[in-house]
């Protein structure tokens, strides 16, 4: 969870501007696989948002390479990307349907340093003392949900989180656009 999982929790909750007010999980390693030991192989969970959105993730140590996100929306439309938490060959595929009509779009995102780009923001950020744009903060509240999911996995029964009401909870000033 801490090494992949936590993407796909951070990037449900920028994407929504929202945090979970419960979580549900599972965890599951292969019998005798020694690989797993002394970490799981798979974690399978669910967040619930105030919004009523509801996210379904799952990550594991026993796939190569699978690095999809999809959201599903309301209208019967979905978008994500595959590859998605990569550095590079980002691909946004977008999908609605209109009647009987499917319309469908891909779209290849442009390459940008972003190690880079977090550097100067960081650095505008020191020089203007202002809040970086994902502050410790942001990293604690992923950590904490982690912590719930775990939780939840090992009790058998979904997890309440503190409720908290602001958009954008933990996110600093945003970056300049570059």
């Amino acid at each position: 969870m801490p090494d992949m999982g936590i993407y796909n929790i951070n990037t449900t909750r920028f994407i929504l501007g929202e945090e979970p007010e419960w979580v549900s999980g599972q965890v599951f390693s292969t019998p005798g696989d020694k690989r797993f030991k002394e970490v799981e192989e798979t974690v399978l969970f669910q967040m619930g948002f105030p919004s009523g959105a509801l996210a379904n993730a799952a990550t594991s140590y026993g796939v190569h390479q699978s690095r999809r996100y999809r959201c599903l929306t309301d209208k019967g439309a979905w978008y994500g990307m595959d590859p998605s938490f990569s550095y590079n060959g980002l691909r946004l595929e977008l999908s609605q349907a209109k009647g009987a009509q499917e319309y469908r779009q891909q779209i290849l995102m442009p390459e940008k340093a972003q190690f880079a780009l977090e550097m100067d923001h960081m650095a505008t950020c020191v020089m203007k003392d202002l809040i970086p744009y994902t502050p410790g903060e942001e990293g604690l509240q992923d950590h904490r949900i982690i912590e719930a999911i775990y939780r939840s996995a090992a009790e058998g029964h979904p997890v309440s989180l503190e409720k908290i009401i602001k958009t954008d909870a933990f996110r600093g000033t945003k970056p300049e656009d570059k």
